[in-house]
C-alpha cells in the first residue's frame, strides 16, 4: 500500500493537506497527486518553508514501474522494511523524527577529488579550516538507515537513468549523489552541456543527471535582455525528460520575491503578457502546466516521478 501526500488549493484559497491511499496508482488518478505547496501570501510561504522537515523529503507522485524493470522487487522491499524498521509498527517510519549523530567515519567522499563539486559549493576550497561539519549523520527514531552503498545503487540503476530537475537545491542533491558514486566509478565524469550535467557509468550502463530548470517551465531571454517566463510553456524542457526512468522534480526557491530580486521581467500565458503577477499565482499556473505535461507524456508503467517539497533556508534566507 502506498500513500501519496499533497497539498490541494481550492477555490477559496484554503490550503489543505490530503492523504490518499492507492494500491496501485492508475494513470487515471495520478495527475491529481500534485504537490502544490502553495500558500496564499508570501508570509505564509515563508512559514511553510521554515516548518518543512530537514533532509531529503519527497512529497510523492509515484508511477509504478513494471515488475520486470522494478528497482526494488517485492521481496527486496519487504526485506528492507523487516530488517530496518523497529518498534511495534513495523511498516511505518517517520523519517523526519530523529537525531543528528556525529559519525567520525564521515564524509563518504573527498570533496577535493570529486569533479562534480563546483567552486562555489566547495567549503574547503573557499578557505573553511574545520571539517567537523562533514561528520554528521541523520538517524530516524523508528528505523535504521543503511550506510550508503554506491555499488548497490549502481546495480539497481543498471540500464536506467535517474534525473534531478530544478534549481540549486536539486543541484546540491545531484552533486552529493554523483560524488558518492564517483568513489567507485571515477571515470564516469561527463562535463556539463548547457543545462545538463551527467554522471554515467559505462560498466553499469547507468546515469545520474541534473537538468537546470528552476521554474520547471520555460524561461527565455530576448536579444534585448528581457527575461520571459512562460507559465504554460514546458515542451523545450520536457523533451529532455522523456524516456528517463526516475525523475526527481523540485521548484520553490526562485518563486517568492522576498528571497531576492524577481527572476523574470515578463510573464507570458498563451498570448497574454503580464508585467506583474502574484508569484504564488504564477507558481500554481506553472505547476499545473508541469502536471499536465507529466500526465500526457510519462508512462506510469515505465517511470517514477517524484516532486520534492521545499527545503529549509540555510544561507542568507535562501539555500
Amino acid at each position: 500500500m502506498r500513500c501519496e501526500e499533497y497539498f490541494n488549493v481550492n477555490h477559496t484559497n484554503t490550503v489543505s493537506k490530503i492523504h490518499i491511499w492507492r494500491d496501485p496508482i492508475s494513470s487515471l488518478n495520478y495527475a491529481n497527486l500534485v504537490a502544490y505547496n502553495l500558500q496564499t501570501t508570501i508570509k505564509q510561504w515563508s512559514s511553510s518553508i521554515s516548518s518543512t522537515m530537514m533532509g531529503i523529503i519527497f512529497i510523492v507522485m509515484l508511477f509504478l514501474i513494471g515488475n520486470s524493470n522494478a528497482f526494488f522487487s517485492a521481496t527486496q522491499t519487504r526485506d528492507f522494511e523487516t530488517l530496518n524498521y523497529r518498534g511495534k509498527d513495523q511498516m511505518h517510519c517517520n523519517l523526519s523524527s530523529g537525531t543528528w549523530f556525529h559519525d567520525p567515519t564521515y564524509p563518504l567522499y573527498n570533496y577535493d577529488q570529486c569533479p562534480y563539486i563546483t567552486n562555489e559549493y566547495n567549503c574547503r576550497a573557499n578557505g573553511r579550516p574545520d571539517s567537523d561539519y562533514e561528520k554528521w549523520r541523520w538517524q530516524p527514531n523508528g528505523c535504521i538507515l543503511p550506510r550508503f552503498d554506491a555499488g548497490g545503487l549502481l546495480e539497481r540503476l543498471r540500464g536506467k537513468r535517474l534525473m534531478f530537475v530544478g534549481d540549486s537545491v536539486s543541484l546540491d542533491q545531484f552533486q552529493s549523489m554523483a560524488c558518492l558514486l564517483h568513489t567507485i566509478a571515477p571515470d564516469a565524469f561527463i562535463p556539463s552541456r548547457s543545462m545538463l550535467t551527467t554522471f554515467r557509468s559505462a560498466e553499469y550502463n547507468a546515469s545520474v543527471e541534473f537538468f537546470w530548470a528552476p521554474f520547471l517551465v520555460q524561461l527565455e531571454t530576448t536579444e534585448q535582455g528581457k527575461r520571459i517566463l512562460h507559465v504554460d510553456g514546458i515542451e523545450k524542457n520536457g523533451i529532455r525528460w522523456k524516456g528517463v526512468d526516475v525523475l526527481v522534480f523540485e521548484s520553490s526557491k526562485w518563486w517568492p520575491d522576498h528571497l531576492g530580486p524577481q527572476r523574470w521581467d515578463i510573464i507570458m500565458e498563451g498570448r497574454k503578457e503580464y508585467t506583474s503577477m502574484d508569484p504564488m499565482v504564477a507558481y500554481r499556473k506553472a505547476l499545473s502546466t508541469w502536471a499536465k505535461w507529466i500526465s500526457e507524456n510519462m508512462d506510469p508503467q515505465k517511470s517514477r516521478v517524484f516532486f520534492r517539497s521545499p527545503s529549509l533556508s540555510h544561507y542568507n534566507r535562501f539555500n
